[in-house]
């Protein structure tokens, strides 16, 4: 099932699809509704591909992908040539995202000395108007923002890890100032994220960010994860701070490329 053009064998899958071409192998998975794609793996064999392999391969991936605005890929040395090719196709960068790891088991930063709410305590529609409100000011905010959309998505992400016990809200001066969402990977319940933290804006540059944070890292650790793995816009320079601060550990960077048409 190759292109008629060029010598590209794809197979296709129902979420993804595998291209194979002059010493490259290319894996893709498909995500975001049908509106995204990932490049999951690429691979060069015993040999070192040309560089028209790979011009080669990323018009026929871009072929592929038609109807796909978006594909994410990493800045790495790995992907650096395929990267390179898909921008001469007329892929451009878009927006980069930091990934950080932590070892759970090693001495954790000190969290704040909060009193908390929780979101089973604070109810839903209450919790999702404080998220909402510590999203305010965001300097990197998603272009399509939807508060509804996104607890949505977020549920989904946590599955049967989802405790509304585990995500709350810390007190200062007797009012919630923030959110932190500590949530263990249901398909790997030694691994977990915080899927959100955010500081209203009233209470920022205090430092209480980074001690929500730590919270947060303490709280997954109760759960019984001994890994955390992060991440943030990588123009985020107060989350990286934030992350070096509690132990954190730069694990890649993320690309997100958008095609021109």
């Amino acid at each position: 099932m190759g292109s008629t053009d060029e010598p590209v064998e794809v197979t296709r899958r129902e979420r993804g699809c595998t291209l194979i071409g002059d010493g490259i192998e290319v894996r893709v998975a498909y995500h975001g509704g049908g509106s995204g794609a990932y490049l999951a793996r690429i691979d060069e064999g015993d040999a070192r591909a040309s560089d028209a392999a790979f011009s080669t391969m990323a018009r026929a991936l871009r072929r592929e992908l038609d109807g796909r605005s978006e594909l994410v890929t990493w800045d790495d040395a790995k992907r650096t040539r395929i990267n390179d090719a898909l921008r001469a196709t007329g892929y451009t960068d878009y927006r980069r995202k930091l990934f950080v790891m932590r070892d759970l088991k090693e001495h954790l930063p000190p969290g704040g000395d909060f009193a908390w709410r929780t979101l089973a305590e604070i109810g839903e529609p209450a919790f999702i108007d404080l998220m909402t409100r510590c999203a305010e000011g965001d300097p990197f905010p998603e272009d399509d923002f939807d508060p509804q959309q996104d607890w949505r998505e977020l549920l989904e992400h946590a599955g049967a890890s989802f405790d509304p016990n585990r995500w709350r809200a810390p007190l200062i001066d007797g009012e919630p100032a923030g959110v932190v969402l500590p949530t263990p990977y249901p398909g790997a319940p030694i691994e977990g994220t915080i899927s959100y933290v955010g500081i209203l804006p009233a209470f920022r540059g205090r430092g209480f960010g980074r001690a929500l944070h730590a919270s947060g890292l303490r709280l997954l650790a109760e759960a019984g994860c001994t890994i955390y793995k992060g991440s943030t816009d990588h123009r985020n320079k107060a989350m990286a701070r934030v992350f070096e601060k509690n132990g954190c550990a730069v694990d890649g960077v993320q690309l997100l490329m958008k095609r021109a048409e």
